[in-house]
């Protein structure tokens, strides 16, 4: 059985307290009183609780993540960003996933009332005004990832920059229609990234008129095969009645802001018998794993880089509490697989 406090206390004739601050390094506790703690410590090999020790120094070497439910995709990139970030540091990682408002909310409230973590990084989130509120006062770093608060840092991918990118190389290749699949307005994610198309196609002359948003009913946090059929509904809606307004025959480029729309989306376009990307070219906002279909457009998320940026914010509001936030972007890069793909449209 590993040996306690209790026993190291006892056999060193001290109390639990002093063995308490010989282990924190308290200045305290005289110099032939900490030799003889330590002494024992080694004979009956004692191992601290590691977690014990750092809450009596109010410091856990401890970053929680919090964000939805980390089953792959994006967010596993994410997560061994952060994951490399901390390592480097030897602090230990965390991690809660969550499905809904309610539940990051609750845990938000423990982690601040218990301070078992020494900063926070929420992945893919909102913060609520009560929750930003009570996160100042108490003083506990935290790190926004993929989603802003004006009184927070954040970590974020210039998605207006990716879809400018995108949208000079489909003018380029000929493209002058232009569609937009978004997600359901509660997604804010998606809301924010058409607004970056949108605006990224202004900039460059697509008139507001020559932009058509198409709307999902998928909410981000849905199945994946929910989300997958929306798109597919949605797309497919969308493409009969550009047959009926007689408008099919002109290319179109399509940007699509929901990430789990992207596949449905696809099959709707191939089920209806057009070319890839000579009638149809798609923009995702996703990484690699779609850029084996020929007329797809990736707007790289640079994900790991997203987590490792985000833990040197943490660790730079460790050492420099209260310091003004920043809000840091991170540029994406456009890819495209080239097979089949035409010079110009």
């Amino acid at each position: 059985m590993a040996a306690t406090i209790y026993e190291v206390a006892r056999k060193s004739g001290v109390s639990i307290g002093t063995v308490s601050r010989v282990l924190n390094d308290s200045p305290l506790t005289a110099v032939t009183t900490r030799e003889r703690v330590l002494q024992v410590i080694s004979e009956l090999d004692y191992q601290p609780h590691a977690l014990a020790r750092g809450l009596a120094r109010r410091k856990t070497n401890a970053v929680g993540v919090v964000g939805p439910l980390f089953n792959g995709g994006l967010h596993a990139e994410v997560l061994r960003g952060i994951q490399r970030g901390l390592e480097q540091h030897n602090f230990d990682l965390v991690l809660y996933g969550v499905d809904d408002q309610n539940k990051k909310d609750a845990f938000l409230r423990r982690a601040l009332q218990q301070r078992r973590v020494d900063g926070l990084l929420l992945v893919s989130m909102p913060l609520s005004g009560a929750l930003a509120v009570d996160c100042k006062r108490r003083r506990l770093p935290l790190v926004l990832v993929d989603s802003q608060h004006h009184q927070f840092d954040s970590i974020t991918v210039d998605n207006q920059y990716g879809a400018a990118l995108a949208t000079q190389e489909l003018l380029r290749l000929g493209y002058r229609r232009f569609a937009l699949l978004a997600g359901h307005y509660e997604n804010m994610r998606a809301q924010a990234r058409l607004q970056d198309c949108q605006n990224a196609l202004q900039e460059a002359g697509i008139a507001a008129s020559a932009q058509t948003v198409i709307r999902s009913e998928a909410l981000g946090k849905n199945a994946a095969a929910s989300a997958w059929q929306s798109g597919y509904a949605a797309m497919k809606t969308f493409l009969a009645q550009q047959v009926q307004e007689g408008r099919a025959s002109t290319p179109l480029a399509l940007f699509v802001t929901c990430d789990s729309l992207v596949r449905g989306a696809l099959s709707a376009v191939q089920n209806a018998g057009l070319r890839l990307p000579q009638d149809v070219a798609i923009v995702a906002f996703r990484d690699s794993e779609l850029a084996e279909h020929s007329g797809v457009m990736i707007v790289r998320q640079p994900q790991a880089e997203i987590g490792y940026q985000a833990v040197k914010r943490m660790l730079a509001l460790m050492k420099h509490p209260g310091s003004p936030p920043q809000q840091v972007t991170v540029k994406p890069q456009l890819q495209m697989q080239q097979h089949g793909l035409p010079a110009k449209v």
